[in-house]
């Protein structure tokens, strides 16, 4: 469906936005960014295939739905039990450099950055989805 095509572009932009961030070494605002796109991300996939989307900013909750609408629940709870802790790093995030004085570091971007990427070859694998 075109309408949700806006969530991946802005997804991208926020990844840009990301990687300029970290480049200025405002890692909170990286990491922030990081964490919308991947949002956007799942809910653009979820959206062009349904139609529509939870309401949520839970990363996994949005992932698990993904799982049940590609028919690859199995795989994607696998993906999820894997990945648990930088999902919820990734997902504290988004509290974090809105709501509270939480400082992240090089260190933190670069593995959130690693598993970012991580997830996106993910959705592309069970989509089929292009989303570069």
């Amino acid at each position: 469906m075109e309408e949700f095509e806006i969530f991946k572009k802005r997804a991208r932009e926020f990844v840009l936005n990301a990687k300029n961030s970290a480049k200025r070494k405002r890692y909170d605002i990286a990491i922030f960014n990081l964490e919308q796109s991947a949002q956007l991300l799942i809910k653009y996939l979820l959206g062009k295939k349904l139609g529509d989307f939870p309401k949520t900013h839970s990363l996994v909750l949005l992932l698990e739905e993904l799982g049940k609408a590609y028919n690859a629940e199995k795989m994607t709870k696998l993906f999820i039990n894997k990945n648990f802790f930088d999902f919820e790093f990734l997902e504290s995030s988004y509290i974090n450099s809105r709501y509270l004085a939480y400082y992240y570091n090089k260190e933190h971007w670069s593995k959130l950055l690693k598993f970012y990427n991580t997830l996106k070859d993910f959705l592309q694998k069970i989509t089929n989805e292009n989303l570069s």
